[in-house]
C-alpha cells in the first residue's frame, strides 16, 4: 500500500494505495481509469479564532467507476465538500456532498453562538443567542440546517421582523455573521437579534448526499437532465452513508482507497444462462499474454467493454 496527493489520474495504482485531494488550490479533474474505489468527504468545519464552532459531514461511499459513462471526476471544496460528475465544478453535476457546518453567530461581550453541524441527510440547526436587559428576554433563532430536497431557512428574529436568508440549493443563507453551510443544499442564516445586527444566533448546517443513496429527489437540470448518465452513475455507487458532524477539518478534504483494479476487456461465452468472462492468450515465445479486445471506430483503438 502507498500513499498519494492530490494524483490527476489513478492510472496505474494497486489495491490498497490511498490518495487524498485536499484545498481548494487543488481542485482538479480526476481520472479514475475504471478502478473501484472507497471514497470519503470531510465537510468543514467551522469556527472563530478561538476554536468554538462546529462539526462538518462525511459522506461515504463505494463507486465502481467502470459502470460510469465517463472517467473524468472533479474534486472541490465549493458548494460543500464534493466531487462532481466531469472536468469542471457544476453544482448541478455533484454526485456525493459532505456538507459544511453553519458559521457561528455574534453577540455581546464576545459572546459566540455556534452554527448547526454539517452533513447528514438534514443539516444542523444553528444555536440561538438570547438577550436580557434587565427586564425582557429576546431570542434570536438560529438557522436551520439544509434538507434533501430543499435549503434550510432563516432563523426567526428576535426584536426585529423578518428572519434571516434561506440556504438554496448548494449554497447557505449568507449574513455578516451566522451564515449557513454550504451543501447539497445549505443551511439557513440565524436569526438577527435586532436592526443594528449586534447580535446574531448561529447558521445551520449543508445538508450531504449521494447520488442514488440519500434521494432520488433531483433538482430541474440535475446531470442536464440526462436519466441515462443519472442511471449509470447510482448504478455505479454503493454503500453510501451519510454522517453528520463526524469531520474536524477547517479545510475540508476527499480520502479515495482502491479497492479493486479495472475489470479487463476479455471475450464471454454463454453457459447456458448466464453469460461468463473468458480470456485470451498468445505464446510470445516464452510465456503466454493474455489479450484485449479493441475496436476500431474509423480513426482510434478503444477498448470493447
Amino acid at each position: 500500500m502507498a500513499n498519494y496527493t492530490n494524483l490527476e489520474s489513478l492510472a496505474g495504482l494497486q489495491v490498497g494505495d490511498v490518495i487524498t485531494y485536499t484545498g481548494n488550490n487543488n481542485s482538479k479533474p480526476i481520472d479514475f481509469a475504471k478502478y473501484k474505489c472507497n471514497i470519503v468527504l470531510y465537510g468543514r468545519r467551522a469556527e472563530d479564532n478561538y476554536s468554538n464552532g462546529s462539526n462538518g459531514g462525511k459522506a461515504e461511499f463505494t463507486f465502481d467507476t467502470s459502470k460510469a459513462p465517463s472517467q473524468l471526476f472533479y474534486f472541490t471544496i465549493a458548494g460543500g465538500v464534493c466531487l462532481c460528475y466531469g472536468s469542471s465544478y457544476n453544482l448541478y453535476y455533484r454526485i456525493a456532498v459532505a456538507g459544511n457546518a453553519g458559521e457561528y453567530g455574534y453577540g455581546y461581550s464576545a459572546r459566540r453562538y455556534p452554527g448547526g453541524l454539517g452533513g447528514g441527510s438534514i443539516g444542523g440547526t444553528g444555536t440561538n443567542a438570547t438577550y436580557n436587559n434587565g427586564m425582557t428576554t429576546w431570542t434570536a433563532y438560529g438557522g436551520w440546517g439544509g434538507r434533501p430536497t430543499f435549503g434550510g431557512g432563516g432563523g426567526n428574529n428576535g426584536q426585529s421582523s423578518g428572519h434571516g436568508a434561506s440556504g438554496t440549493f448548494g449554497k447557505g443563507g449568507k449574513s455578516t455573521y451566522g451564515s449557513g453551510g454550504d451543501g447539497w443544499y445549505g443551511g439557513g442564516s440565524g436569526g438577527i437579534m435586532s436592526s443594528s445586527d449586534d447580535i446574531r444566533a448561529g447558521g445551520g448546517g449543508g445538508s450531504g448526499f449521494i447520488i442514488g443513496s440519500t434521494t432520488t429527489e433531483y433538482p430541474s437540470g440535475y446531470m442536464g437532465d440526462n436519466s441515462s448518465d443519472i442511471t449509470a452513475l447510482t448504478n455505479a455507487v454503493s454503500s453510501g452513508v451519510l454522517t453528520q458532524g463526524a469531520s474536524s477539518s477547517t479545510a475540508g478534504y476527499m480520502v479515495v482507497t482502491i479497492l479493486a483494479l479495472p475489470p479487463k476487456n476479455t471475450p464471454q461465452y454463454y453457459n447456458g444462462s448466464a453469460w461468463v468472462h473468458t480470456e485470451w492468450k498468445r505464446y510470445n515465445g516464452s510465456t503466454w499474454e493474455e489479450l484485449e479486445l479493441k475496436y476500431y471506430d474509423g480513426s482510434t483503438w478503444k477498448d470493447l467493454t
